[in-house]
């Protein structure tokens, strides 16, 4: 029969993600935008889990005086490229960054005698995202005395120096 006409309709499926499936995520991924790690499913694309990259705190080890500065060291934290750290005086609220280094140490030259200081350190990751500060340390600078005299005595020698604010 050449006078049957047959008809039908044509339906395209353009958006895959519409498919009902079941999800499978993929390992996780990072954001460099945004900071974040993402797992998304394998067939669709859709995101199924995101989660801010976060560093650990460090931890302030040691802080003491050295003849030009104070003298500060802290733990490496894993993931770190590097670390900022910060000082202020007791008196002060906001925390100023005085020196971003990959080294676990620093000494902080730019002090003056007498002077009580506090010191915090963030680690920062490869994304720039930073830690919480360290838990801060307190050191008082106190200057290297100055040689006025060395003499020599009966019995030793005799040492004279210029008084040091708060030794």
């Amino acid at each position: 029969n050449s006078n049957i006409e047959t008809s039908f309709d044509l339906y395209v499926v353009s958006d895959i993600t519409n498919i009902p499936h079941e999800h499978t995520p993929s390992d996780w991924k990072v954001n460099n935008e945004n900071h974040t790690m993402y797992k998304e499913c394998t067939e669709c694309g859709e995101i199924l889990e995101t989660k801010n990259i976060t560093v650990a705190a460090t931890k302030l080890t040691s802080c003491y005086n050295e003849v030009k500065g104070v003298q500060l060291k802290w733990n490496a934290v894993s993931g770190a490229k590097s670390y900022k750290v910060y000082r202020k005086l007791p008196s002060q609220t906001a925390w100023v960054e005085i020196k971003s280094t990959a080294a676990l140490e620093y000494q902080d030259t730019n002090v003056t005698g007498n002077t009580v200081y506090q010191y915090s350190v963030k680690a920062v990751d490869q994304y720039g995202n930073e830690s919480d500060y360290s838990p801060q340390r307190e050191c008082r600078f106190i200057e290297t005395p100055t040689l006025l005299s060395r003499t020599n005595a009966v019995g030793g020698v005799t040492i004279k120096w210029k008084k040091v604010a708060g030794a």
